[in-house]
């Protein structure tokens, strides 16, 4: 998986979330990798059963999940702030 290791205390330092996207079927990133990760970091998971390696897009280019994701995020964020500004 990574032959350096990770320095789980500074990354969760980056970023108030973190989301881990994973395939069962995937032949390179093998899902007890997805499962360490989980151990060490506070994730939002969510595994497909038949994506394969995620960076294979869907045949018109996009990663619908990925959009919704963010949208959600951004939805979010925004009705956080309207509500402390108020």
């Amino acid at each position: 998986f990574t032959e350096q290791g990770f320095d789980f205390e500074k990354i969760k330092t980056k970023a108030e979330k973190f989301f881990l996207l994973d395939s069962l079927d995937d032949p390179l990133v093998k899902k007890e990798e997805g499962d360490f990760l989980m151990t060490n970091l506070p994730l939002q998971r969510q595994t497909f059963l038949d994506r394969g390696h995620l960076n294979l897009w869907n045949q018109d280019g996009s990663f619908l999940e990925i959009l919704e994701i963010i949208q959600k995020q951004a939805k979010s964020f925004f009705e956080g702030n309207k509500k402390r500004s108020v």
